[in-house]
């Protein structure tokens, strides 16, 4: 009895998807091909094997369609003016020397439709019930963009265990139409969750055009330099500009990066500046002239993505403990984040010191790669454990033992200062906390005085001023000193810890919420990433809250008491968090906001 599987071409021919390993699978047999964009069959397709070439031949019509064309007049070759059915469409097709199940080698598939031939590959799919024929790009996107082979991808090590999958459409007959309609038809159903189905959308646009964009040819530039003659009341000058003109899209059809905002400046100002294409001796119309001044800038700080990056090109870690790496930097204080960016803390400048300092030949970048590849090593049999242990442990025990000795415990150490407690008048001394360093009377616990410091070029230290308020304790009515914690800064009684009474520091901006009241602060999550929110957010039901700073200026278009600023490496960005206004501002431009504030200790419950 004859086996009819499905011949599955994703629109008529379609692109390659990988998929897992599956038994006794070949594309010989009878397939019923099935158009992705009706689901309804189109023809049976018998693929048969001659001395380990595959063709195949359309036996039979599966549609009712009475304009369906009888014979391939558009064909180029031998076929034209031929049957449709009993042609063969398949051609050369052998099995991949590489890939168990993949079957190519250069063959091709004809569309008798429109008598265009495509460069075929075969994947029997769902234990070879399916068989997905390659073809998809070329369609939609002509014959251009379709590379001669299946582009592969490869890991730069053979063995290394990223323990995570690249993330990838199913099938391109899922494409960014097809998924945003469902989706909305949903968010029809679920009001609430329109803004959250709608953030899913540009996720899987991004997502499927970077997986199509991975499968086509690259884009082909033109390195040009273009010599502009300029002549103006009898002077003649040479104007130059370098870029590049686009002479084949390829993948720039479907997926262009945009700018590395962490890309140094000279990168910034140069790679991928696009030039119109030119003829010599074309006459040009000047449009404007325009004078630019840059200015060297050091690099910008880490993001977690940036961060990531350079673990990746530095060689330490691996994918599946990228994120136990960001996550440990944080909860130990030794970076906090601002405005998506990481920034030591003292603590985290003085604990690297340390460990530099007692373990030079552990705390070095070329260390903990080499360590990686010893212990990938290991794993291949190529290297023995125990000689790589005795390899490491003989100098690092020595460290260890001398670090013992030498090596300070910061939480413990005091350093005397010439500074006075005002309250008791005893001696001022350096204490480390949680937060970096401060100055604490040496009388502790008899005496809580603190203050905060800063050093200046020469090492003075000089003393940072405390904000003050008239208000009072709501609670008890005695006064309000300005505090910092785990969560930020906040005013606290003075009674602690009689009266525990915390309140946020305003940013001076009011709640844009109807009716509630309350004032704009900056908070930190239980990760210490800043973010800001209401005064009122949570214990009173306010919902108010945003990642960017609040900024106290008015929108010029709709007049909200605020726009919130966003930083990167182009610029700062000034957006409006009830309208859709936008500009870009420089530093100059912005108010001065002072020293940034954060929320009560009360987010600490």
């Amino acid at each position: 009895m004859m086996n009819t599987r499905i011949l599955k071409t994703l629109a008529g021919l379609a692109l390659l998807a990988a998929g897992s390993s599956f038994a006794q699978m070949t594309p010989v047999g009878t397939w019923r091909n099935i158009d992705d964009k009706t689901g309804e069959a189109k023809a049976e397709i018998q693929i048969v094997d001659k001395e380990g070439v595959l063709s195949g031949r359309v036996v039979k019509s599966l549609r009712n369609d009475p304009n369906t064309k009888k014979t391939c007049e558009d064909c180029k070759d031998d076929r034209k003016g031929q049957e449709i059915i009993g042609m063969e469409i398949i051609r050369g097709v052998k099995a991949e020397p590489l890939s168990e199940y993949l079957w190519g080698g250069g063959g091709k598939i004809l569309d008798p439709e429109n008598g265009k031939e495509y460069t075929v590959k075969m994947f029997p799919k769902e234990g070879g019930q399916k068989l997905q024929v390659r073809g998809y790009i070329g369609q939609r996107f002509g014959k251009d963009a379709v590379p001669d082979e299946p582009i592969v991808y490869k890991s730069k090590k053979g063995n290394v265990q990223d323990a995570h999958e690249a993330i990838r459409p199913t099938s391109t007959k899922y494409d960014p139409e097809t998924v945003r309609k469902l989706l909305r038809e949903e968010a029809a159903k679920s009001p609430d969750k329109a803004r959250d189905i709608e953030d899913q959308i540009k996720l899987y646009q991004l997502v499927w055009n970077r997986f199509v964009a991975s499968q086509m040819k690259p884009a082909v530039y033109d390195q040009t330099t273009v010599i502009v003659e300029v002549k103006n009341a009898g002077q003649s000058y040479e104007l130059r500009a370098s870029g590049q003109v686009l002479r084949m899209p390829g993948f720039t059809l479907v997926y262009t990066e945009t700018e590395d905002e962490d890309a140094p400046a000279q990168e910034a100002a140069t790679d991928g500046d696009r030039l119109p294409s030119l003829e010599p001796g074309e006459l040009l119309k000047a449009l404007g002239v325009a004078a630019d001044q840059h200015f060297t800038v050091p690099p910008p700080r880490f993001t977690e993505a940036s961060l990531v990056k350079e673990l990746e090109e530095k060689g330490i870690g691996r994918p599946s403990t990228y994120a136990t790496i960001l996550s440990t930097i944080q909860d130990r204080g030794y970076v906090e984040k601002k405005e998506t960016r990481f920034h030591p803390t003292d603590l985290g400048k003085r604990v690297n010191e340390l460990l530099v300092q007692s373990f030079p030949h552990v705390l070095n970048v070329d260390f903990t790669a080499r360590m990686e590849n010893d212990l990938d090593d290991v794993e291949e049999g190529q290297r023995n454990m125990l000689a790589l242990l005795q390899e490491f442990y003989g100098p690092f025990k020595i460290d260890v033992e001398k670090a013992h000795v030498e090596m300070k415990d910061l939480k413990k150490v005091e350093i005397p200062t010439e500074l006075v407690c005002e309250k008791c008048g005893q001696q001022m001394v350096i204490k480390w906390g949680r937060n970096g360093e401060f100055l604490a009377c040496s009388g502790y616990p008899e005496c809580k005085n603190t203050k905060e410091f800063t050093r200046t070029k020469d090492g003075t230290i000089e003393l940072v001023p405390e904000p003050t308020t008239d208000e009072k304790c709501p609670t008890c009515g005695a006064e309000l000193i300005f505090r910092r914690g785990r969560f930020g800064e906040f005013w606290a009684c003075s009674r602690y810890p009689e009266c525990k009474t915390t309140r946020p520091v305003s940013l001076g901006i009011t709640c844009p919420k109807p009716g509630c009241g309350g004032f704009l602060t900056e908070r930190r999550s239980r990760r210490g990433s800043p973010f800001f929110g209401c005064s009122n957010y949570s214990a009173k039901g306010c919902d108010f809250v945003s990642w960017d700073r609040p900024i106290k200026e008015p929108c010029p278009d709709c007049g909200a008491p605020f726009l919130l600023k966003k930083q990167n490496r182009s610029g700062t960005k000034l957006r409006c968090a009830t309208c859709s206004y936008q500009s870009e501002q420089t530093e100059s431009d912005l108010p001065d906001m002072g020293g940034e504030e954060s929320g009560g200790e009360e987010d600490a419950a």
